[in-house]
């Protein structure tokens, strides 16, 4: 591997002081170039990444920090109307083959663990506000109790069957929280020490919790809505209800698309996303995951639900910490991945992954197709979840990022400069009598193709050994969260440049012939 290919992934870490230095006095960005080239080739602080997300998935305006704080309430209040019509539909619509009521995994996701749905925002209901409930809440602060959630949602009557949102906390005014606390002060004190304890194996690292379960990295304090929406936010809250509503109503709804079967695999996927990491043994974050996807499943009956999902937005959920803004972020990407579910344009990406294994390495490739794996779908769990399931959860959130930059592909600035490079050698090398043709690279091959292929050659010696497509396939799986990140966005940023000088050179043996 060439020394200028290796130095884009060598640089240290994105500090917090370094990372604002990108932003004016405003807080608008404005070196964007560099902020994507920083964050392909080093670490970002995990406190810096809720707000870098935002803008490596364009899911926040370039606005100044008032009208960013516009901005999300906005988001907020929309989510809320979206959460209000989703229940009243989701109530009447029961999941095919069984009785919810008695489904055990529905029971395991609604136990409450600590009575705690720390940003979720229960919409208000018709005839409610004289039990302290307000959309002006956005922030509550996770006291109400389930039972008493439940009977005031359905009017003190059980529904058909248990909405998903059960367990959910309920909007309540300044008036009503204080009532709560007085109350409740000595079982509130004890849930507050527990959840303290967890917040500091989180953030501190607890020596014991660390060697059960992996942790993360994110500020788990406890947020009041006091404390962040002040009274002309809740001023503007109150004026987007209605807007809200309307935006809400406008959106498409088919349930006879499929979204009964989809409550089904949602709820079993739901119970099976990251239990080993921490985040997610608190049961309150499995619900704001059940939540968000069961939302998108209603309001786009064109996409619906499709296994993976929730993979994709536990990243959002872990770096926002925040239903909300997870919400609008998946929602975002999503926009551009689903493509990704869909059969036909999966297939065509894995067979891309073929035609570049065939370009770099002619050996690896004439083995996996004597080894009848010339299908490749050992690829299609890598680029469907963006490796997720490869590396660590921290490494997940690295890989994403570097991803989401767009700065290494074959149409950017850096491919093109190493392009120019390899044609002016070329050129010197032929006596300046006669270029290379254009229009030999394939822009098909985007960065992620190039970590499959990455991933492949580093291992290439232990693939080999194989002797038929099952013990291919069970080398493959091995590899998982037993790779190194480090090494494989080395490889796949040599590949990625080898094939830039590679195509030129291809180019002028061409033109010879």
């Amino acid at each position: 591997m060439s020394e200028p290919d290796t130095q884009m992934c060598c640089w240290e870490s994105v500090s917090c002081e370094e990372f604002s230095e990108w932003f004016d006095c405003d807080g608008r960005l404005v070196k964007d170039v560099t902020m994507r080239q920083r964050v392909f080739e080093a670490v970002v602080d995990p406190s810096c990444r809720r707000r870098l997300w935002k803008f490596l998935l364009r899911s926040s305006p370039q606005h100044s920090p008032s009208e960013q704080k516009n901005f999300d309430l906005e988001n907020r209040s929309q989510y809320q109307a979206l959460c209000k019509r989703w229940e009243n539909i989701d109530k009447n619509v029961a999941m095919p083959d069984d009785d919810l009521s008695e489904s055990p995994p529905y029971m395991e996701l609604s136990d409450d663990d600590d009575g705690d749905d720390s940003n979720y925002c229960p919409p208000r209901e018709s005839g409610l506000s004289q039990c302290g409930r307000s959309l002006s809440n956005p922030f509550p602060d996770g006291r109400a109790e389930l039972d008493r959630s439940r009977s005031s949602d359905t009017g003190g009557v059980e529904p058909r069957h248990k909405s998903p949102s059960d367990g959910n906390v309920v909007l309540s005014a300044a008036a009503g929280l204080l009532e709560e606390r007085s109350r409740g002060r000595a079982r509130d004190n004890g849930r507050e020490e527990e959840e303290t304890d967890d917040r500091e194996a989180l953030v501190n690292g607890d020596e014991a919790e660390s060697n059960r379960q992996p942790k993360c990295e994110c500020d788990f304090r406890r947020r009041s809505w006091e404390d962040l929406v002040d009274e002309d936010g809740r001023a503007l809250l109150s004026i987007l209800e209605f807007p809200s509503r309307v935006f809400a109503a406008r959106q498409p709804l088919e349930l006879e698309t499929g979204y009964a079967k989809d409550k089904r695999i949602i709820l079993r996927d739901v119970l099976r996303t990251d239990r080993n990491f921490h985040y997610f043994s608190h049961k309150r974050n499995l619900r704001k995951v059940h939540r968000i996807l069961l939302i998108y499943a209603m309001f786009h009956p064109e996409m619906g639900y499709a296994q993976g999902m929730n993979d994709l937005l536990a990243r959002f959920l872990v770096v926002t910490d925040s239903e909300v803004d997870a919400f609008w972020m998946f929602e975002r990407y999503m926009k551009d991945k689903r493509i990704d579910f869909m059969e036909v344009s999966m297939m065509r990406k894995v067979a891309l992954v073929r035609k570049l294994i065939s370009e770099i390495d002619r050996d690896l490739y004439q083995f996996f197709e004597s080894s009848e794996c010339h299908d490749y779908l050992f690829c299609h769990r890598w680029l469907l979840l963006d490796f997720k399931r490869e590396f660590t959860f921290q490494d997940s959130l690295r890989i994403f990022e570097v991803l989401g930059t767009h700065y290494l592909e074959l149409y950017s600035d850096k491919a093109q400069v190493e392009t120019d490079k390899a044609i002016a050698k070329e050129f010197l090398n032929e006596g300046g009598e006669m270029r290379p043709g254009r229009g030999m690279m394939n822009f098909e091959f985007t960065f992620d193709l190039f970590v499959c292929v990455a991933i492949l050659t580093l291992h290439r010696d232990k693939i080999c050994q194989s002797t038929d497509a099952a013990s291919v396939y069970g080398c493959l799986n091995s590899l998982s969260m037993n790779m190194d990140l480090s090494s494989v966005l080395k490889q796949a940023v040599h590949l990625c440049l080898q094939y830039c000088r590679q195509t030129v050179t291809k180019g002028f043996a061409e033109i010879n012939i």
